[in-house]
């Protein structure tokens, strides 16, 4: 199978949490880093029309991030499966909280939350 096509399937497969990563992640870099929360209330509150203007407008830098994670996760199976060959089994790191200033939050309507503690 050639690149274009695992990356394509990638894209597919992993499309319930790519696509909100990547437009998320574009999204704060086109606004300079700025937290979650500083966003302007269209965006945190993923607007449809606000989320359309922002999916055209950083479609070539949602691809970039989408590729990056693609090639992430191609070399981690890779390296993966060589550990394996050899005897060595890795263990990935799973969060213990979610940040505030995340894909995650952003991504999951906030009225969904029964209270968010903030300190």
């Amino acid at each position: 199978m050639d690149m274009r096509t695992e990356f394509d399937q990638f894209c597919s497969n992993e499309a319930h949490w790519l696509d909100d990563y990547a437009l998320f992640m574009a999204l704060k870099s086109k606004l300079r880093g700025a937290k979650l929360m500083d966003w302007p209330e269209d965006l945190l509150k993923r607007q449809p029309s606000a989320l359309a203007r922002a999916r055209s407008e950083l479609a070539v830098e949602t691809d970039e991030i989408r590729f990056g994670q693609f090639l992430l996760g191609r070399q981690g199976k890779r390296l993966k499966d060589y550990a394996r060959e050899h005897g060595i089994f890795l263990i990935g790191d799973l969060p213990f909280f979610v940040s505030l200033d995340s894909c995650d939050v952003w991504a999951t309507p906030m009225d969904s939350y029964a209270t968010i503690a903030c300190p």
